[in-house]
């Protein structure tokens, strides 16, 4: 029965640094060097929904209607990064963009193209098109 205890303590412990991948709390994702943002982005209005900050300052989504080559569009993300929506970088102006995932459709529709949006301090907002209008 201590061997079980001592077995089971052990994994309890490492089981953390069994992950491969690097995990920092509380680090928001930054531009990475030689990666291009082409595309220009326009938000000019932000919503936040379905806050859960009751929840351990859950995540928001955050709505944000924006001109992206000319088109309308509703962007859609989360601020699971931010642990306040206060401290959401993002406010209405021109952006740098790229296009992440762009799904094909069978009537050619532009929803749920994925961006990458650089934010002020080279932060990186990850959006999906979840409208369009004209």
């Amino acid at each position: 029965m201590k061997k079980f205890a001592i077995v089971l303590f052990l994994a309890i412990c490492f089981l953390p640094f069994l992950s491969g991948q690097k995990s920092r709390i509380g680090e928001l994702p930054k531009v990475r060097p030689g990666v291009a943002y082409p595309l220009q982005v326009h938000i000019s209005r932000i919503r936040i929904r379905n806050c859960q900050a009751r929840v351990a300052n859950g995540p928001c989504e955050i709505y944000a209607d924006s001109i992206i080559d000319g088109k309308k569009k509703e962007l859609m993300g989360t601020d699971v990064s931010y642990p306040s929506y206060k401290q959401f970088k993002i406010l209405p102006g021109n952006y740098e963009a790229r296009l992440l995932k762009n799904p094909h459709s069978a009537d050619g529709t532009e929803l749920r193209r994925e961006y990458e949006v650089v934010l002020p301090g080279k932060v990186i907002w990850h959006c999906t098109v979840s409208g369009i209008s004209e």
